[in-house]
């Protein structure tokens, strides 16, 4: 997924359809990959819909006042998402 395309997904869910907060949104973006990219110990995949999928909870549970539930989800599933892609990297 492109980040043109992240974008427009993470827009829908936080239920966005101005661009006036299209570079906030955006920075979210960037921070939700490093972010990813450092707990999983290898580079975001931009066609990995889990990876996308996290970029969007990223986003819903940090912009504006946040999203709790999409925050603590986010958090979770980057533990799990995380450590199976390390476990799969120590296998090969």
């Amino acid at each position: 997924m492109t980040n043109t395309e992240l974008l427009a997904q993470c827009k829908l869910n936080i239920r966005i359809t101005s661009t006036s907060f299209d570079s906030e949104i955006n920075q979210l973006i960037s921070e939700a990959q490093t972010d990813i990219s450092n707990a999983c110990d290898s580079a975001f995949d931009a066609d990995s819909n889990d990876d996308c999928r996290l970029v969007i909870l990223y986003v819903k549970g940090l912009f504006g006042n946040g999203d709790e539930r999409a925050w603590a989800l986010y958090k979770e599933r980057l533990a799990n998402i995380g450590t199976r892609k390390i476990n799969d990297t120590e296998e090969d």
